[in-house]
């Protein structure tokens, strides 16, 4: 399971950090949403035991600059889902 979950800077005006802390090693899943809910970049990690860091650059998945606006994390791990709210500037 997930710990506890952080991103920053937020606001942001690029790149931001997601920190995942496990109490195990596990696959996790973490998608990048806009709030049409349309998918900008996606991960499939296997994490380690304690802090994990994502650093989404954002960009888009055909690596075009994401416009403004207001963003999700979406974080899976088995049946828990994670959501963190983010805005790019």
């Amino acid at each position: 399971t997930i710990n506890s979950v952080k991103s920053f800077p937020n606001p942001t005006e690029g790149s931001i950090s997601l920190e995942l802390n496990f109490d195990e090693a596990q696959k996790y899943e973490v998608s990048i949403v806009d709030m049409k809910g349309i998918e900008q970049m996606a991960y499939n990690e296997y994490s380690t035991i304690g802090r994990n860091m994502i650093v989404w650059n954002g960009r888009d998945m055909a690596n075009s600059k994401v416009a403004s606006g207001t963003y999700f994390a979406i974080i899976k791990v088995g049946n828990n889902v994670q959501t963190l709210r983010f805005v790019i500037q």
